[in-house]
């Protein structure tokens, strides 16, 4: 849902009442669930590195007791401040990589590693989306020249039926590819 905010221009001390005769209108994206009141949004996240040192390392802190990581509306924040998360970890899964298929992705699909969308396989409650999206950053947290990818979502969680460049198979049977 897009919305306009109106947004206070903050220049001394005197400004933070709102009495400003000119705010600022924003376009601003809220992601909300379908229900508002009774919903959730959830992500699934799988994270592969390439040094496994530091997948240990993370996996050490997200199956670790200390309830900095996991707990829920202080951990994480998906955005704004008032966008609070929280963190239900799975596990180490094993990982077949496979180099090409044509199946249902239970992940967002990055353009560039699909060839087709099963347009016959899509059902009815199905909301295939398109979305530019960052997925590289350089050590500073600034997305590099390629940083941006087209990715196709399907927008009510379901899988994406598609023939894929890669694929990979999670241990638990899941289909993903990987945001690269």
């Amino acid at each position: 849902m897009i919305q306009k905010v109106n947004l206070l221009m903050i220049e001394s001390i005197n400004d933070l009442n709102g009495s400003k005769e000119y705010p600022w209108q924003t376009a601003t994206e809220l992601v909300v669930p379908y229900n508002i009141r009774t919903g959730e949004i959830d992500y699934q996240v799988w994270v592969q590195h390439q040094d496994q040192q530091i997948t240990r390392h993370l996996n050490s802190l997200l199956e670790s007791d200390v309830s900095l990581y996991r707990s829920k509306g202080i951990s994480l924040a998906l955005g704004t401040a008032y966008n609070l998360g929280w963190l239900e970890y799975v596990g180490l899964m094993e990982v077949e990589e496979t180099r090409s298929g044509s199946d249902w992705i239970d992940s967002a699909v990055p353009l560039s590693k699909m060839r087709k969308v099963e347009v016959d396989a899509v059902d009815e409650e199905s909301r295939l989306i398109r979305e530019e999206l960052p997925v590289e950053f350089d050590e500073e947290r600034n997305l590099t020249g390629s940083g941006l990818a087209d990715i196709i979502v399907n927008m009510n969680g379901s899988s994406v039926p598609a023939i894929v460049d890669q694929l990979v198979v999670l241990s638990n049977g899941q289909k993903v590819t990987w945001m690269e």
